[in-house]
C-alpha cells in the first residue's frame, strides 16, 4: 500500500533490584517516615520492536538512596547527579 502510515510499536521490560540497609522507620507520628538507613539499587529497562525477540534499546541505572527523614531521601546515579527527593510529593531537586 503506497504511502500508507506504519505505526511500530514496542513493548518495555523493567527489572530492579534493591539492597535494604539498616532502615529505621518512625510509624509514630502519622505517616511512616523513613529516618536513617541506605539503599543500593539496579534498574534495567529492555525496550523490544516489533519483531519478536527483537531488543531495540537496553538502558541501565546503578546508584544509592540514602534516607534523610522528614518524608526526603537523596538519590544518586551512579556515574552521575544526585537529588534530594520529597518521598510524599515526588518533587527531586538537584542536590
Amino acid at each position: 500500500m503506497r504511502g500508507a502510515l506504519h505505526l511500530i510499536h514496542n513493548e518495555n521490560s523493567t527489572a530492579s533490584i534493591y539492597y535494604l540497609v539498616s532502615l529505621r522507620v518512625n510509624f509514630a507520628s502519622g505517616a511512616a517516615d523513613i529516618t536513617a538507613g541506605t539503599t543500593s539499587f539496579k534498574t534495567t529497562t529492555t525496550v523490544y520492536g516489533r519483531q519478536t525477540n527483537h531488543i531495540y534499546q537496553v538502558t541501565t541505572y546503578y546508584g544509592t538512596i540514602q534516607y534523610l527523614g522528614n518524608h526526603k531521601a537523596q538519590v544518586t546515579f551512579i556515574p552521575g547527579a544526585a537529588y534530594i527527593v520529597d518521598l510524599i510529593t515526588g518533587v527531586a531537586t538537584p542536590a
